[in-house]
């Protein structure tokens, strides 16, 4: 009996430590897991965006806001010293972690794949290219004008 006293609570010691332990591990790729909870794809998405690059100095690196920090001049330097494959490996590691990521500045993946690509074919002008919600404006009240001229329809009859 007094050794199950001992024995019991060094099991859950155990098994804390255990726990703690797995818990404070470092994950190498953020893409790796599959079927993330929301909180998860956060967290995976946070950690493609600190991953860095030694071609690309820390100015040019895309971070939460969104934000590529490119001007004219500094193009050429951006898009052929590394800078670009490293923006487009953190772009679709976002994307793999989190599809529907929103940057601080409201600009989605697709407006920063955008920037980036069409930034080293004709050049950075210092903005970040934001699409409109206006297509979805537009495809949801579709859906409803649909929806309602159905109704419409079937109470006709």
């Amino acid at each position: 009996m007094e050794n199950n006293r001992i024995v019991g609570p060094g099991f859950v010691f155990a098994g804390l430590v255990f726990f703690l332990v797995c818990g404070f591990t470092q994950a190498k790729d953020p893409t790796a897991n599959a079927n993330l909870s929301p909180f998860q794809q956060w967290r995976s998405a946070y950690d493609c965006l600190q991953n860095t690059s030694n071609l690309c100095p820390g100015i040019y690196e895309l971070t939460e806001g969104g934000w590529v920090n490119v001007s004219r001049n500094q193009t050429d330097d951006y898009c052929k010293n590394g800078c670009f494959d490293h923006t487009k490996w953190v772009i679709t590691c976002v994307y793999y972690c989190k599809r529907d990521y929103v940057f601080r500045n409201g600009a989605t993946i697709k407006d920063i794949n955008y920037t980036v690509a069409n930034g080293c074919l004709h050049g950075f002008n210092g903005t970040t290219y934001i699409s409109s919600s206006g297509k979805i404006l537009w495809s949801k009240s579709m859906a409803f004008i649909t929806i309602a001229a159905t109704w419409i329809l079937y109470k006709s009859m």
